[in-house]
């Protein structure tokens, strides 16, 4: 598996934007968001196969839990408007359909959510929280709409799923176990889909 970090404060460089709003007009940052999407590029093109773009960030929502960002606002969660052709999960889905229904894919118990949530680990959408119920909730941003399925699911090497882990996932005391719990996430959804 490729791995591709980018370790430039959000300040300088938001890569999970597009160049003009990401580099804020320095070409400095120019250069380093192209080799940047460059390297996701370089990993996306290397695969033999099929794989999946996960995009780590961390949010400061009050809720402390993990939000799952698949390109599913959280008015449409809350509506039940689930699309697969407007996610960056939908090669995923179109592959694996005859076996499971969208909606378990999104938030039944073997989505990532589920998994998630199997490890003990808080996480929307899941089968215990579906739905944000208007509470603010991130979809998926630049790199998850740029890497996933959503433009080209016929031929999309990789799906893309973003993860927004909260506050208390991240602080000192709780970042080793809530690691731990999401690594074998991970791996459970990849060996059930990938």
């Amino acid at each position: 598996p490729a791995v591709v970090m980018n370790n430039l404060h959000r300040s300088r460089l938001d890569a999970n934007r597009e160049i003009n709003e990401a580099a804020f007009g320095v070409p400095e940052m120019e250069d380093a968001w192209n080799e940047y999407m460059g390297y996701l590029a370089q990993a996306q093109n290397s695969l033999a196969t099929r794989g999946l773009v996960i995009d780590i960030h961390g949010h400061a929502h009050s809720i402390q839990r993990a939000e799952l960002g698949y390109l599913i606002t959280g008015a449409r969660l809350d509506n039940d408007d689930l699309d697969y052709t407007l996610t960056s999960i939908q090669r995923l889905y179109t592959d694996h359909q005859s076996q499971l229904t969208f909606e378990e894919l999104v938030r039944g118990e073997a989505s990532f959510g589920g998994l998630m949530e199997a490890e003990g680990l808080a996480a929307i959408p899941t089968p215990l929280d579906p739905k944000p119920n208007g509470a603010p909730f991130f979809s998926g941003g630049y790199i998850t709409q740029q890497y996933g399925s959503l433009y080209d699911p016929e031929t999309a090497p990789t799906d893309a799923i973003q993860i927004e882990s909260s506050q208390e996932q991240r602080a000192d005391e709780n970042r080793a176990e809530y690691v731990a719990g999401l690594a074998r996430a991970i791996v459970d959804y990849l060996d059930l889909y990938y």
